[in-house]
């Protein structure tokens, strides 16, 4: 439970990201009530973190043309 929070904790940027992104996903689709619109920011806030954390995390990582 701790490393699952800790994911959210240092991705801040990208769980707001991904609500907003599953909000309005679940908007666009049509679904009006508030405990369908739910899942969709659920997913969309593990989306975004994981998103956001795989960017940074690759950010440092050399590539083939820095090693030559």
């Amino acid at each position: 439970m701790k490393d699952a929070l800790s994911l959210y904790k240092n991705n801040i940027l990208g769980t707001v990201a991904g609500v907003a992104a599953g909000y309005l996903m679940a908007k666009k689709l049509g679904f009006q009530n508030k405990l369908t619109v739910i899942p969709f920011c659920v997913v969309g806030s593990i989306l975004g973190a994981t998103a956001a954390h795989y960017i940074t995390s690759r950010k440092g990582v050399p590539t083939a043309a820095m090693t030559k």
